[in-house]
């Protein structure tokens, strides 16, 4: 199985180019060690395949989904404006994927997600509620492909347009749940948002945004820290980094399988999304030394103290 950690360097670079920006230097310390990061530069999230069957109501496919370094098209156009896109610089810098990012440590799965909304308390603008999503994870190995997501935390607003999921995440935030089918899934929308069938939905978009059921497996050790940045139009930004932590045997049994990430805001304003593997066997941050190398490793030594000798 082949790693993709050279493609999400690519992604990310490709990004930047079509962004017109660099990678986000003032997340990159945030990310350091991470096996595999995307960084969303801007707005409008990498196009998914997921697309086609999430909006027409398939919002657990079986198949594992292919990222593309083309933009997510909205009808105001591609990464001029955060969506809303009338919105002032310091608001539509809020609605922002920044950096998302995956590491094995320790037999354990870290996903990291930087986002420009506080998740506690979400974001009301007007009468319209906004929060960020849940980060669905999607597993592909012998037995098949699976759904997973996990959950963020939950700025409660009543009134707002996300009832089944709001209640499926009290007393949840942070859990890891397995999902089983679309119903256990909602998707983005809700007043001033892109819902599926919506008026010029846009291309490429992942109508996936909460769970509000599934099989829950456990909290994950969902943490929640800011870093001070800069956001659209180069606006002041606090970024929410989220971090869970769970056992990589949670999601297979196998030694190495594929994996892919997504998560968007509430409203659907924008999106990020990152595909990989895991190998807990040889993780890349902690490789095991074959035989081979741990004796030319003995023998350099030997030879570096015979060396020394001669010249002492």
């Amino acid at each position: 199985m082949k790693r993709v950690i050279k493609l999400s360097v690519m992604l990310t670079l490709t990004l930047g180019l079509l962004g017109g920006q660099p990678a986000r230097a003032d997340l990159s310390s945030q990310f350091s060690g991470f096996d595999d990061v995307v960084s969303e530069i801007g707005v409008s999230g990498l196009q998914s395949s997921y697309n086609a069957p999430t909006s027409t109501g398939n919002l657990c496919p079986n198949t594992m989904p292919i990222l593309g370094s083309s933009r997510v098209v909205y009808p105001n156009g591609v990464g001029a404006v955060p969506s809303p896109g009338n919105y002032a610089p310091a608001t539509a810098a809020l609605f922002d994927e920044g950096m998302l990012g995956i590491k094995v440590q320790g037999g354990n799965l870290v996903v990291r997600l930087a986002t420009g909304i506080n998740p506690t308390t979400g974001y009301k603008y007007g009468s319209n509620w906004y929060d960020q999503g849940d980060v669905f994870i999607t597993v592909g190995d012998t037995s098949g492909v699976r759904q997973f997501a996990l959950l963020n935390d939950w700025g409660a607003v009543s009134g707002n347009s996300f009832t089944a999921a709001q209640t499926f995440h009290t007393g949840r935030q942070g859990d890891l749940v397995q999902i089983l089918n679309s119903g256990q899934v909602t998707a983005t929308g809700g007043t001033a948002g892109y819902p599926p069938g919506g008026s010029s939905p846009p291309t490429g978009l992942d109508y996936r945004c909460f769970a509000n059921g599934g099989t829950d497996l456990g909290n994950a050790g969902l943490t929640i820290s800011t870093v001070a940045g800069t956001g659209f139009n180069g606006t002041s930004l606090t970024w929410y980094v989220e971090t869970w932590t769970l056992p990589v045997s949670q999601l297979s049994s196998n030694n190495s399988f594929d994996i892919s990430l997504h998560s968007a805001f509430s409203c659907g304003n924008d999106q990020i999304g990152l595909t990989s593997d895991v190998n807990i066997t040889h993780p890349p941050n902690n490789p095991t030394p074959t035989p081979a190398a741990v004796v030319l490793g003995l023998l350099g030594l030997s030879a570096l103290g015979v060396w020394m000798r001669r010249f002492a």
